[in-house]
This record gives C-alpha cells, sequence and structure tokens, in this order.
C-alpha cells in the first residue's frame, strides 16, 4: 500500500471523524501513528485536519454556495479540505486545486476541479457573502452556544470569545528541572518561551523532539500542575496518581514537588 499523503491522511482522518464519532485526536493520532510522514508533512496534515473541524460550519457555507445540488458525504469531506486550503491558508490555487483534485475518487475529480475553480474566482465574493452571515456560521459555532453567550456576555463580547475559542491551542511543556534548569533549557531550544507565572513550563512552537528524547521536558499543560503544587509535601513520599490518560507527566510533577527522594506509581484507568 503507498505512503498515504498530508493531505490523503487529513482526507483520512476526516471521513473516519466523520463516520465514528470518536474525539478528534484519538482519529488523527491513530492514522499518524501508521504512517511515515516527515515532521512538516505530519504538521500540515494536522493543521488540515483541525483547521477543517474548526471551520466546519462555513466551509459547508461555501459549499452550499458554490453547488446547489446535493453533496454526498465523502465528496464533502473533499471539498471541505479544498475550500480550507482556499478561503482560510490562502494556499497557492495551482496546489490548493490540483492537489486536491488528486486525491479525490477518479469519477468525483470533475466536480471538484470546477467547485475549487469556482472558489478561487469568486473568493471576495464568497468572503463578502460570509461576512453577512450569522455569528455561528461566521465562527462555526452551534447557534444555541452563540445564543446562550449572548446572553450573558454580550454581542460583541460573544464575537470576540467565539474568535478566541476557535484558535489552535497553544502547546506547553514542562521542564524536567531534576536534570535541567530553566535557563539552561531556553539557551539549549531557543524555539521555547518562559511563562512569566509558571517559570518551569514553556510555551513550544513545535513538537521538541530533540528535548523530549532526552527527557528535558515532558507535554504538558500549566493548569495540570496546580494540584501537584498544592500538595503538601510532609504527607508522603510516596505518590499515586490515577488518570484516564496521559499520567506520567503529571506523576513526574509530583514527584518534582516533594523534592527527595520518592516513588511515584502511575495508573491508567483505561487498562
Amino acid at each position: 500500500m503507498a505512503q498515504r499523503s498530508a493531505r490523503e491522511t487529513a482526507l483520512a482522518a476526516l471521513r473516519l471523524w466523520r463516520k465514528e464519532k470518536r474525539f478528534a485526536d484519538s482519529v488523527i493520532s491513530r492514522l499518524l501513528a501508521k504512517t511515515s510522514l516527515t515532521p512538516s508533512d505530519r504538521a500540515f496534515a494536522l493543521e488540515l485536519f483541525y483547521g477543517v473541524l474548526r471551520n466546519l460550519t462555513l466551509l459547508d457555507f461555501w459549499t452550499g454556495r458554490l453547488r446547489t445540488s446535493r453533496v454526498e458525504s465523502n465528496l464533502q469531506d473533499i471539498l471541505r479540505l479544498g475550500l480550507y486550503q482556499v478561503f482560510i491558508l490562502k494556499t497557492p490555487e495551482h496546489a490548493a486545486v490540483h492537489e486536491t483534485v488528486a486525491i479525490a475518487p477518479q469519477k468525483q475529480r470533475p466536480i471538484v476541479n470546477a467547485v475549487l475553480r469556482a472558489a478561487t474566482r469568486q473568493r471576495s465574493e464568497l468572503l463578502a457573502r460570509a461576512n453577512t452571515q450569522p455569528l455561528s456560521v461566521r465562527k462555526s459555532h452551534p447557534q444555541f452556544l452563540v445564543e446562550r453567550w449572548q446572553q450573558h456576555f454580550g454581542a460583541e463580547c460573544t464575537e470576540e470569545l467565539c474568535k478566541w475559542n476557535n484558535r489552535p491551542a497553544p502547546m506547553y511543556g514542562r521542564i524536567n528541572c531534576l536534570k535541567i534548569s530553566p535557563e539552561s533549557f531556553l539557551r539549549l531550544y531557543p524555539d521555547s518561551r518562559s511563562l512569566s507565572d509558571n517559570p518551569d513550563f514553556v510555551e513550544l512552537q513545535t513538537l521538541p523532539t530533540a528535548a523530549l528524547d532526552r527527557g528535558d521536558c515532558y507535554i504538558q499543560d500549566p493548569s495540570t500542575a496546580i494540584a501537584c503544587r498544592n500538595q503538601e509535601k510532609r504527607f508522603s513520599t510516596r505518590a499515586r496518581h490515577r488518570a484516564a490518560k496521559r499520567p506520567i507527566s503529571r506523576s513526574s510533577c509530583k514527584i518534582e514537588v516533594l523534592s527527595l527522594p520518592a516513588t511515584a506509581t502511575a495508573i491508567d484507568l483505561k487498562f
């Protein structure tokens, strides 16, 4: 079986997500685990997959403007992928259209080509039309949620909240201070940015493969360390931690907080 490209991986993930109704990160992680994509291609596949999901309602609005007849589900996934590149990523036309057409089944290629080329020709008009749509369409948020937020926060704050909520989440790492100091970590990995209110954590621009391989940091959100830091040292040098998934980072954080020889038992509740 031929190696899937980044676009093919993203398309396969969109179809699995639609059919199986599983969490998005579970779907894409499983597919990426079976590929040998380069880091840049993996990042592109992730951008396409999550980007389409974040803008689903808006992309379907554009599809409806470009094709009035019913769109079959598999074709819709391909068009979503292509329109995301055209309108959101602003991918050059030849790449957005040609590469998306190339991953479509042979019978659907003329339709995909026609729709995406029409999208590039009508780009300004379609963007203007989108700006006149309700907030739930423009920001791809459920109507009931938008209405609830508007009731509590007002129209202006709700729009800002939708905009913020649709941004990709930052990636954070916790420095393994038992192995390397925050100062040394920042010198060694200049792409990381220290958090002023939590110097043991850094914001990461890309997955720090080298740092992870060396054990210099763990992928961990700063919020997960609050309970660890509030734990009293004097109670025990044995820490037990149960978690639904990825318990290691929080368990190691507990050991670090104890600041003395300690044992942590991490249990994944899935097994």
